[in-house]
């Protein structure tokens, strides 16, 4: 049946049959896995596979059969779960959403167990951080160590897989002593502000926190590089559009 004239048609199960090897909503659901959980800067927006923008919460997932990617907006991502659909793996983003907001308020809050897993699935923490972080969400109080251990993964999770560049970029201008993340360093190598030396550098380590003093005033000189000569791109004056 036709929908009613203004009344917007909700076609999201069409366009996953589009892009899937079967040919139901039920057999093209379990083909699809979820790959990151991005959250843009409020001046960034994206749109959903379904059509709806703007969005800001976003879920990269992939087609396992065939490897095509989609983008659908966390509302979206919950209609990939029922009791029809048992077998998808999403039930648990919206516990990922809930656990990326509560660290992008406060980066020493607790991940959760579902964002822990999806880290340790897509190579950005590995099996000891996982086993570690588990064995202290239940405390209350952690010895300086393991706050720093804490600290580094939470980082890792933030900037390696929450932060789109622009969210990360927003808070390295706040604060040019945190690490830019692997996609804000990536942009930066690729619009040429930082050198494959640089680079190089910035790969092996913009997740420790064990930094030397040496290795720590040479982030945070390229960080000061990086707010400075990003600023035209990524800055104030670039938000209010799309996504580059």
């Amino acid at each position: 049946m036709a929908a009613a004239a203004g009344e917007r048609t909700w076609n999201l199960p069409e366009r996953i049959i589009d892009l899937s090897e079967a040919n139901t909503w039920k057999e093209a659901v379990p083909e699809w896995s979820l790959r990151d959980v991005e959250i843009l800067d409020p001046g960034e927006f994206d749109q959903c596979l379904c059509g709806h923008k703007p969005i800001r919460q976003l879920c990269h997932i992939q087609n396992s059969k065939n490897g095509k990617l989609a983008t659908v907006g966390n509302c979206c991502i919950k209609k990939f779960t029922g009791e029809d659909l048992e077998e998808a793996e999403f039930a648990v983003v919206p516990r990922i959403v809930a656990a990326s907001g509560r660290m992008l308020a406060n980066p020493r809050a607790n991940a959760n167990e579902p964002l822990i897993a999806l880290g340790l699935a897509r190579g950005f923490i590995g099996q000891r951080d996982a086993t570690f972080y588990e064995g202290i969400l239940t405390k209350r109080s952690h010895t300086q160590a393991q706050a720093r251990w804490k600290a580094s993964i939470n980082d890792r999770l933030l900037y390696g897989m929450l932060l789109s560049k622009r969210a990360a970029y927003t808070r390295l201008k706040e604060d040019v002593t945190r690490t830019a993340g692997p996609k804000l360093a990536k942009y930066a190598f690729e619009r040429k502000v930082l050198s494959q030396k640089d680079y190089t550098f910035y790969q092996q380590v913009w997740g420790r926190s064990n930094l030397t003093v040496k290795q720590m005033s040479y982030r945070t000189g390229l960080n000061r590089k990086i707010v400075r000569n990003l600023a035209a791109d990524l800055g104030d004056q670039g938000h209010g559009a799309g996504r580059d």
